[in-house]
């Protein structure tokens, strides 16, 4: 520990300040440690150049908390379709989604009518999401906020009787409703080599990948004979 901090007095690294909490890391027994082994160590240059903040988040499934190092927040336009990894284990789940989508009469082109009912299967689905989990990611959002206050207490002060049960029951009950809530997410991609994390481009590039995948598999398509023919692209048969 001497020499990693001898190290960083040589170095002139700066060890940020954090925010939203002391400690990074505990070692969930019955005799609680806590410790800040978590760092970002930035050189003067950087400090100056950039106006950075370090966050400390709620400690939820493991001994550590994350650690944020965040500049300017950034734009990701619009919120995209949300999807819930539950939703399919539910038996009602694929009938719903077909009734939903049946019942939607749009007029237009093809992508239009697509992107209208999503729109419609997202507000559906909000609802049967209310009606059959009990608005999860609500429930969620309580017991991570109820888990946080009591780590920042035993950071404080050592947890007692039913403190420490509470703390229990709310981390079992944040593990269920996580796996129940979870979806993934593109932060980033590598794209020839070079990593693309900037919304924008982020989007530019997914479609250009999907556009090229859909073009082969177009032109690989089976060719049709017989009372087959092509119409403005779609295959159709006499």
């Amino acid at each position: 520990m001497r020499d990693f901090n001898n190290m960083i007095e040589r170095l002139e690294l700066i060890d940020m300040p954090m925010l939203g909490r002391k400690f990074t890391w505990c070692n969930s027994q019955a005799r609680e440690r806590w410790s800040r082994i978590d760092k970002f160590l930035l050189t003067y240059e950087w400090v100056q150049n950039f106006t950075f903040k370090l966050w400390g988040p709620p400690r939820m499934l493991s001994n550590h908390c994350p650690i944020i190092l965040m500049e300017d927040s950034q734009d990701c336009g619009p919120k995209p379709f949300r999807f819930l990894n539950a939703w399919l284990l539910h038996p009602t789940f694929l009938a719903f989604v077909q009734q939903s989508w049946s019942k939607s009469v749009v007029d237009g082109w093809a992508g239009f009518k697509c992107l209208m009912n999503f729109k419609a299967l997202k507000q559906d689905l909000k609802q049967w999401n209310g009606v059959v989990f009990g608005k999860v990611e609500l429930k969620l959002k309580r017991v991570e906020e109820e888990a946080h206050a009591l780590d920042l207490l035993a950071e404080e002060r050592p947890l007692l009787g039913e403190d420490l049960i509470r703390r229990k029951k709310v981390r079992g009950e944040a593990w269920k409703l996580s796996k129940i809530n979870s979806r993934n997410s593109l932060c980033s991609i590598v794209v020839n080599g070079s990593m693309i994390e900037e919304p924008l481009e982020l989007k530019v590039a997914v479609m250009a990948h999907f556009m090229r995948q859909l073009s082969k598999s177009w032109k690989a398509r089976p060719k049709l004979s017989g009372p087959f023919k092509s119409i403005g692209g779609a295959q159709v048969v006499d």
